[in-house]
This record gives structure tokens, sequence and C-alpha cells, in this order.
């Protein structure tokens, strides 16, 4: 793998060319653009898909979230979050933002709702006057600068196949209120009034993979999914789902509850095992694409998620001008 980074004389162009550093970011506010929804009831994938069948297509796009009760969640993006691009509940904060090219999930807080943009990207605020980046989690301004919402494991699938797959994970319940729709239109002119100057190294609307580990960001040029299924970039495993057109990072470790409900975990090397894509080269055991083990003597295991997100690269490299690029 290629690691790119900005070189020396880079630093010494104009900012017209130059990354626009993190802080430095354009903020418009406009919370009455889009509504947010809050707190909306919950059902099981299938009864909701049987429900809507003649409205929602097995290739509609959701955000799914891989962790949690029933095995974690999805949520059609048609149905819900191009309507509201903030959904804040039990489960947890779940943000679209069309023009940045993401969908994601934070840890719960039924506090949170659409404030406007920076820097191009949806922002977000919180009931006491936080400020947040719905990309990077990262509040900006307000009582709580400089803290980052816990980043739930999530990535946008195709809803036919999670449901199939997943039948009692957790959906919202679709009565009649809910209707399919396209992207909010006001999201094009509100993001592109804050957006600064570009970073050139990757073209502006090529899709990555964005890797926060907790010390430095990363961006994985996935190619429109048809590289390898996996990538590994020292402690980091990407695993990339064709099928899913989709994308999420791992550590190398992997854990579980034991019966006595506490944490167990073992480090893993992860590699591709014959012909199964994803896999621990030390037990033989095989993952899925979300991390969880399938099979051998990791079996009910999960890897260790790292905060991942497939974006846009302008979007990324707006928030992480720093980031490194990996081919």
């Amino acid at each position: 793998m290629i690691l790119r980074t900005w070189p020396a004389v880079a630093l010494l162009l104009s900012l017209a060319g130059a990354p626009v550093r993190a802080g430095d970011l354009k903020n418009v506010s406009r919370p009455d653009a889009a509504d947010s929804l809050i707190n909306p009831k919950s059902g099981q994938c299938l009864t909701e898909a049987l429900r809507r069948a003649g409205d929602l297509k097995n290739s509609d796009r959701a955000l799914a979230w891989t962790r949690g009760k029933e095995g974690g969640g999805a949520i059609p993006l048609r149905m819900f979050l191009n309507r509201y691009p903030v959904i804040s509940d039990l489960h947890g904060i779940f943000v679209h933002d069309p023009e940045a090219g993401f969908a994601r999930g934070f840890a719960a807080n039924p506090d949170v709702r659409f404030q406007g943009w920076r820097g191009g990207i949806m922002s977000l605020r919180h009931a006491d006057g936080t400020l947040y980046s719905s990309l990077t989690g990262v509040a900006f301004e307000g009582p709580k600068k400089g803290s980052r919402l816990t980043p739930l494991p999530s990535a946008v699938v195709n809803w036919g196949d999670w449901t199939q797959r997943f039948p009692r994970s957790v959906t919202f319940d679709m009565d009649e209120r809910y209707k399919p729709a396209d992207p909010l239109t006001i999201f094009r002119d509100g993001s592109r009034q804050s957006r600064g100057p570009g970073d050139d190294r990757v073209p502006a609307d090529e899709l990555v993979l964005g890797v926060w580990d907790g010390k430095q960001a990363r961006a994985f040029r996935i190619a429109e999914f048809q590289s390898k299924p996996i990538r590994v970039d020292g402690d980091i495993a990407v695993f990339v789902s064709a099928a899913q057109k989709s994308a999420m990072a791992f550590g190398m470790s992997a854990e579980r509850l034991t019966e006595s409900g506490r944490p167990e975990s073992t480090a893993v090397r992860i590699g591709r095992i014959g012909e199964h894509p994803w896999g621990d080269l030390k037990t033989g055991s095989g993952f899925d694409e979300f991390g969880r083990g399938i099979s051998g003597s990791l079996k009910g295991w999960t890897l260790a998620p790292i905060d991942a997100v497939v974006v846009k690269w302008w979007a990324w490299s707006a928030e992480y001008p720093d980031t490194t690029v990996v081919d």
C-alpha cells in the first residue's frame, strides 16, 4: 500500500491552494432547513418490510448499525433519513448527509438535532447548545467543545439483503406518516455555502473509507468497492463488501461477553483464509463483513470496531486536513 502525505512544498502554498484547518471551517446555521425525528417507535425489520413492501425495494440503501439489541438494526434512507437527516432515539443518533455522501451512527442521545452546515458538512446541535460535526462527532462550539460523540459501528447496506439475513433486527415503525422521499434539495445549497478550498490529492467526489483510530486519520481509496475485499494497514483491517457496496474497519482483536457477563478479548491476525474473504489467520475463524465471527473457534465473537465511515473525499479532508491517503 502507498501512503501519501502533503509534500513539504505544499506548506508554502497560499490558503487558496492548501487544505483548510478544521478549526477554520465556515459555519452556516440553518436549524429550520430540515426536520429531526426524535424517539420514533421501533419494530422488527421483517415486519416493517412486509408492511411497506410496495414502497421499498430490495436494492434500497439503508443505514445499518451492527451492534446492540437484536444484533443491531437498519433504517431505509428513502423512508426516513432523506426526509429526516437526523434521527435520535434510544438506539442511537443516526445522520445522513447526502451532499457529503455519508450516513453513520453515534451512541444514543435523544437531545441532538439538525443545526446546519460547517465546512460543507452537516452539523448537529445538542440541547445544551453544543455544536457537533455529523461526520466526526467532534464538538466545535459550546459547553462541550473538544469532546466527541461515541461512534456506533455502522455501514450503508442493501435493505433487502439486511432484512433477509437479520429479520429480527431493529428498524422504525413505518406507519403511513412516513413516505419515500428523495434527499432534501436544501442540502446542496447549504453545503456549498460553507465549503472551503479543496484538497486535490484525491478527486473531490471520490468515495473513501475515512478512519480515525484515536490518534491519526487515514483515508482508504476503495476504488468503487470493486477491489480486494480486505486491506490491512498496520494495526487496522478494512473489510470491503462489493455486494453491499460498503466498508468497515476493525482492530486486531476480537471480543465477547462470557456467561458471567464479563468481557473477554483475544488478539487476532486478520487476513484472507482460502475462499473466505475475512478471517483470523491464527485460528482459521471466519468473519462476516460486519466483523461478526461466523465459523471456527471465534464464532460468536466480534472484531473490535474502529471509527470509520464511507464518505466523499472533500468532506473527509475538510475535517481531517492531515489525513494520510492509503491506496
